[in-house]
């Protein structure tokens, strides 16, 4: 009897330490649960249906071929002004910089960056990197594209807005180090109120994330401490920081102004220019999807395919940039 009460009490003990220090994750890990219970977005993209030429186009490009393209766009089809700055230690890459004025101009010239990056993983160049990251390149597309006919349409903006398409990000965060540079240096007096880094958007919904050196949904294991877990394996969870709660609910209010949840997920980490961006003192956030599901089985792969992109989830996220630069808020 005595045996067995100890017994029940040390089960007692193990199962209160396994689950005291995991209650901050629960309700990250209860975004993820749901998400993989999920089925498939009920459209994707048809590489054949002449709407999707820009951004299947895009998929199918290497690093070199992918800044061309852009460059292209830039050129032809948006006739537009823009910044070009050359990463020097990488061969023929570039940031490209389009500044767009808000209703405050000139008086107001502190912008909201919206930054995705466009080039691919050195090992992943024949795969077209749909959700790493032409998805993101894309909604920074068609959102330049929206800024530049509601400008013209006598509608800008309430706040500047700074895209920038990142030519390195998979080999260290040299696109945003040159971007910094500039925007500090001779960025013609503009600077920078806050910054979204769009990166791994395109499947289902969108939500924020940490900001961390490391990429997993993070637990705590009992006598071990802080983990982190991919789905495939667990491993050393890495440094994170917090989710920047001001740009967070700004971006949780643009959301509601078009109709469009953003979830705040403070324990899954992602590893990209917020880190960056972070660093150097600036309001970030990343803005991701969450169908975890096929991010960890696909990401980094030649499954990551165009035509496995959600059009809603992308349109989506070009209304909640819309609407996140017309909050008006200082």
């Amino acid at each position: 009897m005595i045996v067995r009460n100890i017994v029940l009490v040390v089960i007692i003990v193990a199962v209160v330490v396994s689950i005291m220090p995991n209650i901050p994750y629960v309700f990250s890990w209860a975004g993820v649960t749901s998400s993989m219970m999920r089925g498939e977005p009920k459209q994707t993209v048809d590489c054949a249906d002449s709407q999707y030429q820009l951004l299947c186009g895009l998929g199918t490009k290497n690093n070199v071929e992918r800044k061309a393209y852009i460059q292209l766009w830039l050129d032809e089809d948006m006739n537009l002004e823009y910044q070009e700055l050359p990463i020097l230690w990488r061969k023929g890459m570039s940031d490209f910089v389009l500044t767009f004025p808000g209703k405050g101009y000139p008086d107001d010239k502190n912008c909201t960056v919206l930054s995705a990056h466009y080039d691919k993983a050195p090992h992943n160049q024949e795969s077209e990197a749909g959700l790493d990251n032409t998805a993101g390149v894309y909604s920074l597309m068609l959102l330049a594209e929206k800024i530049k006919q509601e400008s013209q349409a006598g509608n800008p903006p309430e706040s500047c807005a700074i895209i920038v398409f990142s030519g390195e990000e998979e080999t260290g965060w040299g696109g945003a180090y040159v971007f910094d540079k500039w925007i500090t240096g001779e960025g013609i007096g503009w600077s920078v109120k806050d910054v979204l880094v769009v990166d791994s958007i395109g499947r289902q919904g969108l939500y924020v994330g940490a900001t961390g050196n490391g990429t997993g949904i993070y637990f705590h294991m009992p006598f071990v401490g802080r983990r982190a877990t991919n789905l495939h394996s667990v491993y050393e969870g890495a440094d994170y920081w917090p989710i920047n709660m001001n740009v967070a609910d700004k971006l949780k209010m643009a959301g509601k102004n078009a109709g469009i949840k953003i979830k705040v997920y403070p324990d899954i980490v992602g590893w990209s220019e917020d880190e960056y961006y972070y660093k150097k003192g600036y309001d970030v956030v990343r803005v991701y999807g969450d169908d975890f599901k096929y991010y960890f089985n696909y990401i980094d792969t030649l499954d990551d395919k165009t035509e496995n992109l959600d059009p809603k989830s992308i349109n989506d996220a070009v209304s909640v940039f819309w609407e996140y630069i017309n909050l008006g808020i200082k």
